[in-house]
Formats: structure tokens, sequence, C-alpha cells
């Protein structure tokens, strides 16, 4: 269970759409993902480390979050298998990490699905787990950034992101039911 945790919250962050937003991944665009991908997991792992107060403010119990957590991660998950939003507009690189923070960091990294999963899995599995994974998303996303100049695999890594957020939500869901 901790490695399926760990496996949606990394896949659950848009890291794989990054390199399209950016073109081809020059140098102020390789820097712009590394300082993106940082906010992003700063943002994630302190939704993890509130994962509790929240759902206590909510008054709903982890179980109940977990379900509903997977059944919204399903949907988004239905949505990237479609190719909705697949490939993100240009940004302009020249207008600094600022610049492209909404248009890239908000909803391509920030998401619901990266909300919810850190606070699914943080409140099931603790603020490090969070922290392991986001981390090793934002190194993908600098990694890849290098790989895949001008975003030439992203439609397809979103698809099959899509697929694998399906599986693990579904099994979230499950096991929500499960422990009911």
């Amino acid at each position: 269970m901790t490695l399926r945790a760990f496996l949606l919250v990394t896949v659950a962050v848009g890291w794989w759409r990054l390199p399209a937003a950016f073109g081809h991944g020059t140098g102020p665009g390789r820097r712009n993902i590394a300082i993106q991908s940082a906010i992003v997991a700063a943002i994630a792992v302190c939704m993890a480390w509130v994962s509790g107060p929240i759902l206590d403010g909510l008054a709903v119990d982890t179980e109940t979050f977990r379900i509903a957590t997977g059944l919204t991660i399903t949907a988004l998950g239905m949505a990237r298998v479609l190719g909705w939003g697949s490939r993100p507009e240009p940004v302009d690189v020249d207008a600094g990490v600022a610049g492209s923070l909404w248009p890239v960091a908000y909803p391509v990294l920030l998401g619901p699905s990266t909300v919810l999963a850190a606070v699914s899995v943080g409140s099931d599995h603790g603020v490090f787990l969070v922290l392991i994974a986001v981390a090793s998303a934002a190194l993908f996303a600098v990694v890849f950034s290098f790989l895949n100049g001008g975003g030439r695999w992203s439609g397809s890594l979103v698809r099959l992101g899509g697929v694998v957020l399906i599986l693990l939500a579904v099994a979230l869901v499950f096991d929500g039911l499960r422990d009911v």
C-alpha cells in the first residue's frame, strides 16, 4: 500500500507536461522548470502536513476522503487518457518564473489530483512519504525536460499517466470502501 501511495502522489503531479509547455527546454526554461517543481513540492508537502486539520475541519474521516480522492482522480485520469489538456500552451521563457507560474505551475503541476493525493496520502502515511514522492516527481520533471526536448513524448506520457492514475485511484476507492 505504501508503494501505491508513493506512485499515486508521483503520478498525480503532472511533471511530464512541463517540457511541452516550455518548448524546447532552453537554459532559462529548464531553470524555471526546476524552480516551479520545487514550489509545487513545497506546497504539496504543506498540504500533507496540514491534512489532519483539514480533514478534522471538514468533519470527514480518512476513509471517506480516500474514496472521494479515488473517484476524483479517476475522473481526472480519464481526462488525461482522452487527451483533454494533454499539451499545454507554450510559455514565454523570458517571462521568468513569476510569468509562468499561472499557466504551468498551477493548472499543470498543482492541480486537484496533486492536492487530493497529497492530503489523502499525508493523512494515511504521513508527510515523509509525500515529501519523497513530490521530490521524485520534481526530479523526474527536470530529467524529463532534458530528455524530451520540445515535448514530443508528452501526449503519450500524459495518456499513460492517466491510465496509471485510474488504476491507482480505483485501488484507493476499494481501500476506502474496505476500511469503512
